[in-house]
C-alpha cells in the first residue's frame, strides 16, 4: 500500500501547508487593497477588511461548484494537477505584487488576481481531491486506516503553516515565502504525477486493486 499511501498522504499533507500558510496573508491583501482609504478609523478598517475577506471567499464557493461539476468529467488526478499547477501561479503572481511593493491600481490587480486565482483552483482542486481520493483507492478493509493516516498527515502539514510560517516570515521576506509556497505546491503537482491512481469510472474494487471474489474469499 506504500504507493497509495504516499498518493493520498504527501499532496494532501503538502497542499494544507500552503492553504494555512497563505491565510496568514489575508491581512496583507486587505491591506494592499487599502478599501477604507490611508485616514481611516479602525472600525473603518475591520468593515474594508471584512468586505475583502468575504469578496475572496466568492472565488472558495466557485471552486467548489465547478469541483462538483468537473471531477467526473475530468477525474480526480487531472483536477488536483491543474489544481496544484494553477495554485502555484496564483502564489508567483502574489510574490511578484510583494516584491514590488507598489500602490497602483495595477499592482492592486495583482494581489487580487493572485489570491483569487489561489482560492478557486484550491477548491476546484486539491481540496476536493485530496479529500475524496483516500476513501476511494484503498481496500474496503483497511479504508479508514488510510484515509485516516492521510488526513493525520494533513493536519500536520496544516499546523506547520500556522504555526512555523511566522516564525520563516521574521527571517525572511515575504515574497520569498510567498514563493515557497508555490514549490510546495509544485512539489504536490509531482507526487500526484507521480503517483497517481484515477478512481473515475472504476469500481471501488477495481481502484483498490482487489478483485471482488478475492474480498469475497478472504471474507469466507
Amino acid at each position: 500500500m506504500r504507493r497509495r499511501t504516499i498518493f493520498t498522504a504527501a499532496p494532501w499533507f503538502l497542499m494544507d501547508i500552503a492553504v494555512y500558510g497563505v491565510g496568514i496573508f489575508t491581512p496583507t491583501l486587505l491591506a494592499a487593497m487599502a478599501l477604507a482609504g490611508p485616514n481611516s478609523s479602525g472600525i473603518a478598517d475591520d468593515i474594508a477588511a471584512t468586505e475583502g475577506t468575504a469578496l475572496l471567499d466568492i472565488f472558495l464557493v466557485l471552486g467548489f461548484v465547478a469541483a462538483i461539476f468537473l471531477i467526473e468529467k475530468l477525474g480526480r488526478v487531472r483536477l488536483q494537477l491543474g489544481g496544484f499547477v494553477l495554485m502555484a501561479v496564483g502564489l508567483t503572481i502574489l510574490a511578484l505584487a510583494s516584491a514590488l511593493r507598489g500602490g497602483s491600481s495595477e499592482h492592486l490587480l495583482m494581489v487580487f488576481a493572485g489570491f483569487a486565482i489561489f482560492n478557486f483552483f484550491m477548491n476546484a482542486g486539491p481540496n476536493a481531491t485530496t479529500y475524496a481520493l483516500p476513501a476511494e483507492v484503498f481496500p474496503s478493509e483497511i479504508r479508514a486506516a488510510g484515509h485516516g493516516f492521510a488526513a493525520g498527515m494533513a493536519k500536520l502539514g496544516a499546523a506547520l503553516g500556522v504555526f512555523l510560517f511566522p516564525v520563516i516570515l521574521g527571517v525572511v521576506d515575504e515574497w520569498m515565502l510567498l514563493a515557497g509556497l508555490a514549490v510546495v505546491c509544485l512539489l504536490g503537482f509531482l507526487v500526484t504525477l507521480v503517483y497517481q491512481i484515477e478512481p473515475a469510472g472504476k469500481s471501488l474494487d477495481e481502484v483498490s486493486g482487489r478483485k471482488a471474489g478475492a474480498l469475497a474469499a478472504r471474507i469466507d
